[in-house]
């Protein structure tokens, strides 16, 4: 994962049923990736789209989408 990727956190949320029963559910969210991953600290760092910063385990990330590479600026005359 390369800064700049679109990816999807996954977190765990603990809701009560109806009948009072615990459900754990596994949902995501889309953050975009702020540094780039190295592969030795197992940690990625990204954004959240409400604005916040968080440090997670790789484990917790999926990519969702690269990010295009930038090639030079084109100028049109």
């Amino acid at each position: 994962m390369k800064k700049g990727d679109l990816v999807r956190y996954y977190k765990h949320v603990i809701t009560y049923d109806d009948r009072n029963d615990i459900k754990k559910d596994l949902i995501y969210e889309k953050a975009i990736v702020v540094k780039d991953y190295e592969k030795w600290q197992k940690m990625v760092k990204i954004i959240l789209m409400d604005g916040t910063i968080k440090k997670v385990h790789a484990s917790q990330v999926q990519l969702h989408k690269r990010t295009k590479p930038l090639t030079g600026s084109s100028s049109s005359v």
